[in-house]
């Protein structure tokens, strides 16, 4: 059986340092936003995966639709198969909801795997 290696070294210089993490957008007087945005960044994989639908589910509340819910992922450093899942349940929960998923800001990376699986319909983009 091989080692098993953590992607972060734990005695690495950085220890604080976050693989994954999601931000709520702070509303200000000059620019509400139109509904709620989550800011992933860094990796998401199947150790992100549970922080982003733990998010997801805070943010939403069952049985009060809202006119959508933006994941701003143009943070996002490298996504796998985990992650991708991540984001289709990230929808499934948010269906429930009665919430449409929108994705901002999406890299070159997470465009061409959402293309690759026939995915892109299932995320359509903000607009800002």
């Amino acid at each position: 059986m091989p080692d098993h290696r953590p992607l972060r070294p734990c005695d690495s210089a950085e220890p604080h340092r976050l693989a994954f993490s999601v931000r709520r957008c702070r509303r200000s007087l000059r620019r509400p936003a139109c509904c709620p945005v989550l800011h992933l960044r860094g990796e998401l994989d199947v150790a992100a995966t549970p922080t982003l639908l733990v998010a997801v589910a805070r943010t939403l509340t069952p049985g009060r639709a809202r006119p959508g819910l933006v994941l701003d992922v143009g943070a996002l450093t490298f996504c796998d198969a985990a992650g991708l899942t991540g984001l289709l349940r990230t929808r499934r929960l948010a269906d429930a909801a009665g919430t449409p998923v929108y994705l901002a800001a999406p890299p070159g990376t997470i465009s061409r795997l959402l293309a690759l699986c026939d995915l892109e319909r299932c995320f359509p983009l903000h607009p800002s």
